[in-house]
């Protein structure tokens, strides 16, 4: 990734990256690739995405001619939360495993525990999302703690606000509204339990690869944090309701929910009709703005 940005080599030393740019026009962009009138290339899913990319901004110029989805569903298919390739869950057994490796069926740990004191158990009954080429924008959450997920702006975790030190109020929001100070539930593992963590830092990062595992409990263990499966709508219980019909499916005929490369043709289908309903059940204000560009451009 970063020879494509426009070096010759990067390396890691004593603390410090060392990197040697390559000279103007040395190297010709690929086709994946858009060319930075400053030079050096960027991946051409950079280009006209409200983001300054090339030394001249120069990605994001002339873009009423470039065709696009909108916004961050672009990146991320179908416009719903997701994990990177990196993401790493637990099996029922307590084993760390990378989400992308999971498969329908598989038991995992989960965040649905009894007044979220512990953790629970679930199978993942779909997929939502699993595209390994895909790139996205993705938010990484750090706690003092130590735990730090990585998720798309739209996906929603379980969070309780700074100015309300009571257990009870937790909210799921979007993971682009968290900010340092807002707790999260984390997973220690040596117990077990689970516990309030303090958001120390945000992060931003483009990172390949997008996964979207859903449970039947709504609720999954990713990188040490409790989070959501649902994304787009600021409402993690009404999520969980409308998707009653894929937890049907996979308790009458799970083999529709199966898929070894992509999503399931079932799940797709389902996923779409619900964005398509959306407007007519809920308020605007509920959605993420990344659903309201996907819904314009369709």
């Amino acid at each position: 990734l970063a020879v494509d940005s426009g070096f010759d080599w990067v390396t890691y030393l004593d603390d410090h990256i060392h990197a040697s740019c390559k000279k103007k026009g040395t190297r010709p962009c690929s086709s994946s690739q858009f060319s930075c009138s400053s030079g050096g290339c960027i991946p051409t899913i950079w280009q006209c995405d409200e983001s300054k990319d090339c030394e001249d901004n120069s990605d994001e110029s002339n873009c009423n001619n470039v065709s696009r989805s909108g916004g961050l569903g672009d990146f991320v298919g179908s416009g719903g939360g997701c994990f990177p390739s990196h993401a790493r869950g637990y099996k029922a057994d307590d084993t760390s495993v990378k989400i992308k490796e999971l498969s329908v069926g598989d038991m995992v740990l989960t965040g649905n525990g009894e007044n979220l004191k512990a953790s629970s158990k679930s199978p993942i009954i779909a997929f939502l999302d699993r595209n390994p080429e895909q790139w996205a924008e993705y938010y990484t959450i750090i706690t003092k703690s130590g735990a730090q997920v990585t998720l798309t702006g739209n996906h929603l975790i379980h969070s309780l606000s700074l100015h309300h030190e009571a257990e009870t109020l937790v909210a799921s929001v979007f993971a682009s509204r968290l900010e340092p100070g807002h707790k999260v539930y984390t997973y220690v593992p040596s117990n077990g339990t689970l516990q309030l963590s303090e958001v120390r830092e945000i992060r931003k990062s483009r990172i390949q690869g997008t996964y979207a595992p859903l449970t039947l409990d709504g609720t999954i263990i990713v990188d040490d944090t409790v989070v959501s499966c649902y994304a787009a709508l600021e409402d993690h219980d009404m999520a969980h309701l409308a998707m009653a019909p894929l937890r049907f499916i996979y308790h009458a005929m799970p083999s529709l929910l199966q898929s070894k490369n992509g999503t399931s043709d079932v799940a797709d289908w389902y996923v779409h009709m619900l964005e398509k309903l959306g407007p007519y059940v809920r308020t605007k204000d509920e959605f993420h703005q990344t659903y309201h560009d996907r819904m314009n451009k369709m």
